[in-house]
């Protein structure tokens, strides 16, 4: 997750993916292809961590489905408008 990242935060990384976002947005057929095989192996990642906080009873299910929503949905809210 830090190599995402850190590839986002670079402005060639950031033009990359702004332009894979906006394919998706235009083509269901690459947003399809686009979520299988870019985006989640990395939401798997994230959502590994938040089960353990499951499991533990730190979280519940449903808090961790919203945590995990809430921290992509802002990385990609961050890098399609740059704030």
């Amino acid at each position: 997750m830090k190599r995402v990242v850190f590839f986002g935060t670079s402005a060639f990384g950031a033009d990359v993916l702004r332009a894979l976002a906006a394919e998706a947005a235009a083509d269901p057929a690459f947003a399809a292809q686009m979520r299988e095989s870019f985006l989640e192996r990395r939401r798997a990642a994230l959502r590994q961590l938040l089960e353990r906080g499951v499991t533990r009873g730190e979280l519940s299910e449903a808090q961790s489905a919203a945590a995990l929503d809430l921290v992509y949905g802002s990385l990609w809210y961050r890098l399609i408008f740059a704030v």
